[in-house]
């Protein structure tokens, strides 16, 4: 199963073309996938004081986050379609990360921290190289 995480607020945006494309292929295809758009949902990035009191046990007051983590449990690969926005990620993506990518779900506290998403695959980024593209754009 696949996660789509889509992290823009217009309709009209290259990120949604994308969604719009990914997802007519993997329905073509006939492969399971999930989308999660955090617009859509209303993802508040805010953290509560209740919140906050949980964060560290890895716990959530949040019915949609422990929705979100039970797709990403279910899933062997995550797709994330987001605008990059004065070099970072939109504060709901970020947030998410915070969010739903508690301790004891997305990793355990070890004497090297390391992070480790219960070991179901490889993490791959793919990017760009920002710097390029804007002397190409700019001169």
């Amino acid at each position: 199963m696949k996660t789509i995480i889509y992290a823009h607020p217009y309709e009209g945006s290259l990120n949604h073309d994308i969604l719009t494309r990914l997802t007519d292929y993997f329905t073509q295809t006939n492969q399971a996938y999930h989308a999660i758009d955090l617009y859509q949902d209303d993802f508040n990035p805010r953290f509560s004081k209740e919140e906050l009191q949980l964060f560290s046990r890895g716990e959530t007051p949040y019915q949609l986050v422990k929705h979100y983590q039970q797709l990403i449990s279910q899933s062997n690969e995550l797709i994330f379609i987001t605008p990059i926005w004065w070099h970072q990620i939109p504060a709901e993506l970020k947030d998410f990360f915070d969010k739903v990518m508690l301790k004891d779900f997305a990793y355990s506290e070890t004497p090297a921290w390391l992070i480790d998403l219960h070991s179901k695959g490889n993490c791959h980024y793919d990017g760009y190289d920002n710097q390029k593209l804007l002397k190409k754009r700019i001169g």
